[in-house]
This record gives structure tokens, C-alpha cells and sequence, in this order.
């Protein structure tokens, strides 16, 4: 994953800077601290568009409705006691606007 590449051995607050305040924190019996990030939940509208078909001697329309779905990225951080990234993972990553992976949407 190209985020665990980015950061893994930088501080987690060069991440949270960038890209918003995590959801919550956890402290781990190692010393180890686990963050939820959330980019929150986004509402994307898809356009109505309609559908022609021509077969020989006769055509026919049907339109079809686009509707809204929902859109967001989770990811789970670990840091070492000194703020250290170890390792990233995705947790929720739903369909994108543009592409097919939100997190990669909102990451980069």
C-alpha cells in the first residue's frame, strides 16, 4: 500500500497534518499507539442517463435513474511510543467518485 510506504518510519502527526485528526486513539500494552482515521462519509450523487438501443427496423429508450451512494475511507495506524509509523491498514475502503478505491481518492 503506497500510504504505508509514504509514512512507515515518519511521525504520525506528518500524516494527521496532511490529512485530518484521527478518530480515536488506543493505547496498546507495548507502548504502542492504535489510531482510527476516518475521512468521514461523503454522499456522491450519480447522473441519470439513458440507454438507446437500434435494432434493424426499430429503436427503443429507457431511462435510468443514477441515485446517490455513500462514500468513505477507514484506516487503522500504528505508531511506536516516540510517534513512529510501524504499519497502516485499510479497514473500509468503498467505491471512489472517480476511482475505485476511496482511500486512494482521499490519500492521493
Amino acid at each position: 500500500m503506497r500510504v504505508n510506504a509514504q509514512y512507515r518510519g515518519r511521525n504520525v502527526d506528518e500524516f494527521f497534518l496532511q490529512h485530518g485528526a484521527p478518530a480515536s486513539r488506543h493505547q496498546m500494552n507495548s507502548g504502542s499507539v492504535l489510531f482510527v482515521w476516518d475521512s468521514g462519509v461523503t454522499t456522491i450523487a450519480r447522473p441519470q442517463y439513458t440507454k438507446t438501443k437500434n435494432k434493424d427496423s426499430g429503436s427503443s429508450n429507457s431511462v435510468t435513474t443514477g441515485g446517490n451512494f455513500t462514500a468513505q475511507c477507514v484506516l487503522q495506524i500504528v505508531a511506536a511510543p516516540d510517534g513512529t509509523v510501524r504499519d497502516f491498514k485499510v479497514t473500509n475502503s468503498t467505491a471512489g467518485d472517480w476511482r475505485l478505491s476511496r482511500c486512494d481518492e482521499v490519500l492521493f
